[in-house]
């Protein structure tokens, strides 16, 4: 501790006195210093990669706990015990005979066809439909096309024997004479007009 206190002490007095040392005190002290502080970095590393190796190390020994639940002992199953066999008695089989009527298949209901899907006798008879506007909601009582320039909801008429069935969310269902169609939202009958 003396020597620290003693070197600190002549460097303030050189400092004091304004003494500049010599080139040669210069040129000899700055590899010591250099090599003073290569050694100290190397030291520092040197540290840094002995904690590394000591990190790694605790990690690889510790070994996870996994927590196992206790197994219940599984029971072991009971033979039943062999009954004594009696002599085969005689017995008299009846065998009765029950009809079954054949059940009904139901068919599965065709999709309704699209108005091209129609005979075209039927489509030739057809008026004039153009949708101009169609809105759906969830709410039937909201639900509202408009077709030939006329507000039309489920239920309405549009011409003689052309109803419109239900309102559909991307088209509409129509019934011409008992025969059922749909229609998409931007179809328009006759295909030309």
């Amino acid at each position: 501790m003396s020597y620290i206190l003693d070197a600190l002490n002549k460097a303030d007095k050189e400092r004091k006195q304004s003494v500049i040392p010599a080139s040669e005190t210069i040129a000899t002290h700055a590899p010591a210093t250099q090599s003073n502080m290569t050694w100290f970095v190397a030291l520092i590393i040197f540290a840094f990669i002995i904690l590394l190796w000591f990190v790694f190390q605790s990690q690889e020994t510790v070994k996870p706990v996994i927590a196992t639940t206790p197994s219940t002992p599984t029971p072991t199953p009971i033979k039943p015990k062999p009954i004594p066999s009696k002599p085969a008695a005689t017995a008299q089989t009846t065998t009765t005979f029950t009809s079954v009527e054949p059940q009904e298949i139901k068919e599965k209901p065709q999709p309704t066809p699209n108005i091209m899907g129609l005979d075209e006798s039927i489509r030739n008879r057809l008026p004039a439909i153009n949708i101009s506007a169609h809105v759906f909601s969830q709410d039937a009582t909201k639900r509202m096309v408009i077709i030939n320039n006329q507000v039309v909801h489920e239920g309405d008429y549009i011409a003689a024997d052309l109803k419109l069935s239900t309102i559909q969310q991307h088209g509409i269902e129509l019934n011409f004479e008992s025969e059922p169609f749909t229609m998409k939202v931007k179809d328009k009958w006759p295909l030309g007009q």
